[in-house]
């Protein structure tokens, strides 16, 4: 099982949500943790620089699988539009 690593951008986002979808976005990573490379129909590697990302339903999380390490490190969470910047 990956341990996770939220960066202070991912952190702070979740933190400013609401308790219920702060609780969504942690589940859904969770899940990421037990098998990364599953076949989830909501994560697609990004084009153009490492990582993945996560569709939880207007919000995006984008994160790196260091596999060396058995480790899932979020780099960022934000909406649609602006995670990507």
């Amino acid at each position: 099982m990956y341990s996770i690593e939220y960066g202070k951008k991912a952190q702070n986002f979740i933190e400013s949500q609401s308790k219920k979808t702060a609780l969504r976005i942690i589940e859904k990573i969770d899940a990421l943790a037990t098998a990364p490379y599953a076949d989830h129909n909501n994560v697609k590697k990004l084009k153009g620089r490492d990582g993945y990302r996560l569709r939880i339903g207007n919000i995006r999380v984008i994160y790196d699988v260091i596999d060396d390490q058995l480790l899932i490190s979020v780099i960022d969470a934000g909406f649609r539009g602006s995670v990507y910047s």
